[in-house]
This record gives structure tokens, sequence and C-alpha cells, in this order.
């Protein structure tokens, strides 16, 4: 059986050929798989990056190398990615060993009880509070939208059937969000519990404002929801208070981040603008 894994990579010439070394170490352990790589530089003004992966490519003969003329974003960089994959299955990873890959036979076992779809979730968090927070808040909200099954959650550690991929492509849109395809392809959607590891270098390349611009950058009919009850980011999130010092952060507890507006494009029109009143308070 083929794996494909699919990295997208940014500013990762320390890090990219650890992934690459270890996770090939890991797969030679595990009996009848192998694995490719895709490895996807974003535009990564280091200058470097692409070297680093034209050298992995040089030493391991299942690594392909795509360079973006630009950055592009990391779900875009994943598309571009999935559309080279060979594999009967297919795994998301990050380029900073954060998604590590001690845990992709954790996944393998998942797949092999019948789902189409397995996410990793981590058992305690490794991100900052902001990128925690963000994720937090998008996650809520978009899955919502959708209908997402009670106590399903996603990440950007995930494997999946190549059948899946295959759909997920057919959409040639931009900053598609692909948690969201995947659950429109199948409901054998699960989740295993999985270790979070600490960055292998650096930090984040994700400030709060930068995770919003994400988040508020998809595309509102991509969602083709129906609107939910008024929610307020103190009632699901009460961490809230604990992640900065913002004269005006008592407001923004109370801020409902959904409105009862018939109109989708109204109402997530009104939810980007006051993310971004959040940003700006903060002033990250």
């Amino acid at each position: 059986m083929l794996l494909s894994i699919v990295i997208p990579c940014y500013n990762s010439t320390n890090t990219i050929g650890d992934v690459v070394d270890l996770t090939q170490q890991v797969i030679d352990e595990i009996d009848d798989v192998e694995c490719e790589f895709i490895l996807v530089n974003d535009g990564s003004p280091d200058g470097t990056t692409f070297d680093s992966i034209r050298a992995l490519a040089g030493k391991y003969p299942n690594v392909k190398g795509i360079d973006l003329a630009r950055n592009f974003g990391q779900h875009n960089a994943i598309m571009a990615g999935l559309h080279e994959v060979s594999g009967h299955l297919v795994m998301g990873m990050d380029d900073d060993m954060q998604t590590h890959p001690s845990q992709i036979p954790v996944f393998l076992d998942k797949i092999k009880e019948g789902y189409d779809v397995v996410f990793g979730i981590y058992r305690k968090r490794q991100f900052n509070a902001w990128k925690n927070l963000v994720s937090k808040v998008a996650s809520n909200i978009i899955w919502k939208s959708v209908g997402r099954p009670k106590g399903l959650e996603s990440s950007n550690f995930w494997c999946c059937r190549r059948y899946v991929i295959d759909e997920v492509i057919r959409d040639n849109g931009y900053n598609l969000y692909l948690e969201i395809m995947f659950f429109r392809t199948t409901n054998r959607i699960a989740n295993v519990s999985i270790e979070h590891f600490a960055r292998a270098q650096g930090t984040s390349n994700y400030t709060f404002r930068k995770g919003l611009k994400l988040f508020m950058s998809f595309p509102a009919g991509k969602l083709e929801a129906t609107m939910i009850d008024p929610l307020e980011l103190g009632a699901s999130f009460p961490d809230i208070p604990k992640l900065g010092q913002a004269p005006n952060a008592s407001r923004i507890i109370d801020t409902k981040i959904w409105s009862k507006e018939k109109d989708i494009e109204t109402a997530i029109a009104t939810l980007r603008q006051r993310l971004e009143n959040i940003t700006q308070a903060y002033g990250t």
C-alpha cells in the first residue's frame, strides 16, 4: 500500500529534512506500507526552502517537489500537492515536527477499521494561546455551520482514502477549507488521540492577525450553511480572559459573533468585521 504524504513548506530549510528522514524511518518499520512525499514550497521568503526540497528529492526517489510562484497560504499549498498524489491513502502533515511522524501508525490502524477520513486530536496542544483561540473560534463556527456530528473534531494532521481526495480536487476554487470538503464527501470520519509535539525550531509563522485573516478569507458561499443561534465568545470559550490584557477585553468577551440575519453573506460579513475588531484590540 502506498501512502502519499503532503507537506506544505514555509521557511522550513532547517526542519523539513528531519521531517522526511524520520517519516521514512517510521514507514520502513510498517509492514506492507510504502510512502511518497509531496513537498510544496509555499513561496518561502528565505530563498532556500526549495533548495532543501531539491536536495531531498536527490536523496529519496519517492520525494516530489512543488515550487509555488508566491505565498498562497497553507490550504492552497496543500491543494496543489493533492493534485500530485498517487497513493491509496493520503496524509496531511506540517513541516515543523509538531505533527510528528511517530504518530502515523495510529492513523493507519484507525483507517483499517473502515473509516474514510481520520483526524488526529491532540491530547495537549503545543500551539501558542493565540493560535489555539483562532482555531477554536473558526472550528466552532464553521463546523456548526455544516452540521458536524457532535463530538467529532478536526485538525491539520489527517489521513484519508484516495477517493476522498479525488472528489476534493474536482473543486478548483480558491481558499477551500479542506475539512469541510472531507465532510461533504463522506460521513465515515473518525478521531484518534495523538501526541502533539513542540516545534523542532523557531516559532510559528502564524500570528493572531494572520490566523484571523486566513479564516476571514474563506468564501462565505462555500459554507452552504443554515444560520445557528447567537453564540457568545464568553460562553463557548471561557479561557479568553487569560489570553491578553487588552483594555477592552471585557467587551470582546461579550461580543456576539453570529447574528440572526437571514442572509448568510450579511452574517459572514458581520462576523468578519467583529473578528477584525478583536485583532485591532489586541494589536497583533
